[in-house]
């Protein structure tokens, strides 16, 4: 087996330190380049005068992005190098302090390491990920949580504001009714037009309908008798409070707008990747934002060795610690977050359209035996990753034959 030598390239918002590190034992090299266009030159240059060498850079995306699409352009092969296997390796092996030079050499020193106990293809850089489609993903996940926040906020102000109104509207008032989802656009209309919400009980048919919106759609005798619920009190909402109500309520109808776009786009955009598509179409209850978002950050099923390891990097599974005769599992404290999120709405739109299934009964034993809401989807989640990683190996295996024949 052929040993190489090694450069490892810690970058930041303007520049990036790399180190040479030879494996004969001579002293490492060290230089700073900016990221300007002459910055980058030299970077490749100072790569391709050591033969063969091997490229790793500390991460991947984000402030690594520049140096990556410009050994990309150049056909520099590298090896991407997660930032806390970095931390871990230069704390043990380089030094307890951490500068920029010191993670450059552990990058070069940890590559060395791998490159001799043979595990250098785990940090090898994989398929690319569809950038436009990993955009519209994360785009779309984030307006979601600020959208539940925006949502959690104006169920506080109404239960402050108006606390028979609050019950009426969760289902749970002196009148049935049906709980009524504060992201209902003809709420946030009427929200916007009289955020005075203890004079809706004296509305009118036509006055709602005009406040609300103008249409009465689905659910409209249900919205009627829950908006004019009596709230036992006489006295308006301070101006401060109203505008707080106006404010929430028209920034939330915006992001209604702008999901609507998002999803718009993550359907057309799902629909022209076959991986994407195949995986909506197959998972009854799964849509186009979480068949992407689970896409988008998987990127490749050969990045995993086994459905352990997928679930492992979603932080669906625990790990282990053992300490003397003590033998513990505990919660993984890193995992990747947005993957995490993806196979949870996954696991529940799956239990939604799949009521018969054996993951639905697993389910329903998992919370009799008294465990968490929370917890017994995440054992769902699980289940789902270790069928999911076998149904892309076998679409990866039949894509790779397909391309060979061809």
């Amino acid at each position: 087996m052929q040993f190489h030598d090694a450069i490892g390239i810690d970058p930041d918002s303007k520049g990036c330190v790399a180190c040479l590190v030879r494996r004969n034992g001579s002293p490492f090299q060290i230089k700073n380049f900016p990221l300007s266009s002459n910055g980058r030159e030299a970077l490749v240059e100072f790569i391709t005068s050591v033969p063969d060498v091997l490229v790793g850079i500390e991460g991947r995306r984000g402030q690594s992005s520049p140096v990556e699409l410009f050994l990309e352009e150049k056909g520099i092969a590298y090896h991407t190098i997660p930032a806390l296997n970095v931390s871990s390796y230069r704390s043990a092996m380089v030094g307890q302090q951490k500068s920029n030079r010191d993670d450059a050499r552990a990058v070069a020193e940890f590559l060395l390491d791998i490159e001799a106990k043979g595990r250098l293809g785990e940090y090898a850089r994989h398929d690319k990920p569809d950038e436009d489609m990993r955009v519209l993903a994360r785009e779309r996940l984030r307006l979601g949580q600020e959208m539940t926040e925006y949502e959690n906020r104006l169920w506080k102000l109404v239960k402050e504001s108006a606390h028979d109104l609050y019950l009426a509207l969760t289902g749970s008032g002196d009148e049935e009714t049906s709980k009524t989802s504060m992201a209902s656009r003809r709420l946030l209309h009427l929200f916007i037009a009289m955020p005075d919400i203890t004079r809706w009980s004296s509305l009118d048919d036509e006055e709602l309908l005009t406040l609300s919106g103008g249409k009465k759609i689905t659910g409209w005798d249900n919205f009627i008798k829950t908006i004019r619920t009596p709230l036992g009190r006489d006295f308006p909402l301070g101006l401060g409070q109203q505008i707080v109500i106006r404010n929430t309520a028209q920034s939330l109808l915006q992001m209604l707008d702008q999901k609507s776009q998002l999803d718009a786009a993550l359907e057309d955009t799902v629909n022209a990747r076959p991986i994407a598509k195949d995986i909506r179409e197959h998972y009854a209850g799964i849509g186009s934002f979480t068949a992407a978002l689970l896409v988008e950050e998987i990127i490749t099923v050969d990045r995993f060795a086994n459905d352990d390891r997928l679930a492992s990097y979603a932080g669906l599974t625990k790990r282990s610690y053992s300490t003397g005769s003590n033998l513990n599992q505990r919660k993984a404290t890193s995992c990747n977050k947005r993957l995490k999120t993806a196979f949870i709405t996954f696991a529940k739109g799956y239990l939604r359209c799949n009521k018969g299934s054996h993951l639905a009964h697993y389910h329903q034993h998992l919370l009799k035996r008294g465990m968490s809401r929370m917890e017994a989807l995440k054992r769902i989640a699980r289940a789902l990753a270790r069928d999911l990683y076998r149904y892309m190996r076998v679409a990866l295996a039949e894509e790779e034959s397909g391309k060979s024949v061809a």
